[in-house]
């Protein structure tokens, strides 16, 4: 259901992408202003790069690294 709702409001406003899976994640990263993402260590990547964001933990292992990032 909340994925449904954030793709229909990324295909009313074209100001965002939304990705799954990305190949080549570190030269993605770099081209990026903000991200909205899993916690683990795409969390720790985007941080090591100073790039600015929300994240959704999504898995029970995650819980622990987000709660120590903020």
């Amino acid at each position: 259901k909340d994925r449904d709702q954030i793709s229909s409001f990324q295909k009313n406003n074209h100001k965002f992408e939304i990705l799954e899976h990305v190949n080549n994640f570190p030269s993605f990263l770099t081209g990026i202003d903000f991200m909205i993402g899993a916690g683990g260590t795409t969390q720790l990547e985007r941080c090591c790069l100073g790039i600015p964001g929300i994240v959704i933990s999504i898995a029970e292992n995650q819980r622990w690294v987000s709660e120590m990032m903020m």
